[in-house]
């Protein structure tokens, strides 16, 4: 019988500074809040790339990725309505695992 052990770890997603040019409600209602992930802080980032390769050179197969989502809320008096609030995703955590030999 197949016994495996298990690892899991988490990667942060760094999102881009607003810089969104239009006027109007939603400029002044999502202004400093994150909304545009940079993809690349994942597939750029060397330090993730040789986390990666290193799994796997050491016999760890990636299962599954769950992403950790977070909610942004604004609830203040200039809002329409008395606020607003959307999800990011924080991050995702990688599941591996491992088989175990004897």
């Amino acid at each position: 019988m197949d016994k495996f052990k298990y690892f899991t770890n988490f990667m942060p997603v760094r999102y881009r500074e607003h810089t969104d040019e239009s006027d109007g409600l939603l400029k002044t209602m999502f202004s400093g809040h994150p909304q545009t992930p940079a993809a690349e802080s994942l597939y750029e980032d060397s330090e993730f790339l040789e986390m990666m390769t290193g799994m796997g050179e050491h016999g760890w197969e990636l299962v599954t990725v769950q992403p950790l989502l977070e909610g942004v809320k604004d609830v203040t008096s200039s809002s329409p309505g008395g606020g607003y609030g959307y999800s990011i995703t924080a991050g995702y955590y990688l599941f591996w695992k491992q088989r175990i030999t004897d």
